[in-house]
């Protein structure tokens, strides 16, 4: 009988968009690196980094991190420190979605 794969992250439909992976997006795109060159060098999928940059997987482990920082040329003290001061940026999208998300039929027509 073969042994199940045990999975060692959460991946969920719900977003829990957190400060450390709009960081990490942020990061990214301040090197002008797409997520596809981001998971050829690092050897992940898009979509494993897709996911964590929209909160539907938890920030990886301490190594799978420093590999993705690496990239970015930016050490793990470098992204704690700026984690401490990081702004969040509210995206307006964001808002509008949950809204929408839990609206009824009623709101739903009214704000169309």
């Amino acid at each position: 009988m073969k042994k199940k794969k045990s999975i060692k992250y959460r991946r969920t439909s719900e977003v829990r968009l957190t400060n450390e992976a709009r960081l990490l997006t942020q990061l990214r795109e301040e090197k002008k690196l797409s997520i596809r060159a981001v998971a050829s060098i690092i050897g992940k999928s898009e979509s494993y980094l897709r996911h964590i940059e929209k909160g539907r997987l938890d920030i990886p482990s301490e190594k799978q991190l420093r590999e993705i920082l690496e990239t970015y040329e930016v050490s793990l003290r470098q992204f704690k420190t700026r984690l401490k001061g990081f702004k969040i940026k509210k995206d307006p999208r964001e808002e509008l979605y949950k809204i929408v998300r839990y609206a009824d039929n009623e709101s739903i027509s009214t704000i169309l």
